[in-house]
């Protein structure tokens, strides 16, 4: 109970315990937030020792193409923080002329549904994979703005995105594919865009080192284990990438919001 305190998992007083805000959220199963429903985290993370010594990684993304089930629990935790985050979002990205938007990866549609609410003229387009695209299709059918929303089910790894758009978003995608699938994904997003469209990449981005931010540098040993290239990138990494792609303008990064439980940093390209 200490060693819990010391880490800021419950706070003591004098002999008595107490759950921290953190863990009243995400640690008990009581919650709408929680994070280990029937601990399913913990025959993963006892892997990493074989991992470690073997090398050998997961060949297929964990749980999106391994368990259904929980692929919807985690997705339903991101819509939820992903629904506070999305007006700090799209704060730096005024669309107003925009008419055409591209989510790439937008799970249950979270970011693509506020943005489409703030401005009445977009229409958005949800790019998602063909296990997810049934869950997502159904979150959006009856949300507000979720008739100017349409989901197209697309193995993002195999397949071009498709053309025609004012902005592109791919939020949290870079981290659970290796660099080879990155590049590819950035060149086929600047094909998606129209002259002078944006796009806005959202991810957890890397010091030189990979060593800084210490919640990235983490959340990689994460990945080793859930996904079978996945990391978190530098951001020298992603300037890269898009200057091969074809981007001419180049901004970022920028604090994805100023919220306690977003790691994320924003890099906006322009195609011109």
């Amino acid at each position: 109970l200490d060693a819990l305190s010391a880490m800021g998992l419950l706070h003591k007083r004098a002999w008595r315990y107490r759950n921290s805000p953190f863990a009243l959220r995400h640690l008990c199963s009581g919650s709408a937030a929680f994070l280990l429903p029937e601990h399913d985290a913990w025959d993963v993370w006892r892997a990493l020792p074989e991992l470690l010594t073997t090398g050998k990684r997961p060949k297929a993304a964990r749980p999106f193409s391994t368990d259904r089930k929980g692929s919807e629990r985690l997705l339903r935790s991101l819509d939820r923080d992903a629904r506070k985050i999305a007006p700090y979002l799209i704060e730096r990205v005024p669309m107003e002329a925009s008419k055409s938007l591209l989510d790439v990866g937008g799970g249950l549609g979270s970011f693509a549904l506020v943005c489409c609410r703030r401005f009445r003229q977009l229409r958005a387009t949800v790019i998602e994979h063909p296990r997810i695209a049934p869950l997502a299709r159904r979150s959006i059918r009856n949300a507000p703005a979720g008739k100017r929303v349409q989901v197209i089910a697309l193995d993002i790894a195999k397949e071009p995105l498709p053309r025609g758009f004012d902005v592109v978003l791919i939020s949290n995608v870079l981290h659970g594919q290796g660099e080879r699938e990155n590049r590819r994904l950035i060149k086929s997003a600047h094909d998606a865009l129209h002259h002078g469209g944006r796009l806005l990449l959202r991810d957890v981005l890397m010091n030189r080192e990979r060593t800084d931010p210490e919640w990235g540098a983490l959340f990689s040993v994460s990945l080793l284990l859930h996904t079978p290239r996945g990391r978190c990138y530098a951001l020298d990494d992603v300037h890269r990438w898009l200057r091969r792609a074809g981007f001419s303008s180049i901004d970022g990064p920028f604090r994805s919001s100023p919220l306690f439980f977003d790691p994320d940093s924003i890099v906006i390209a322009t195609k011109s």
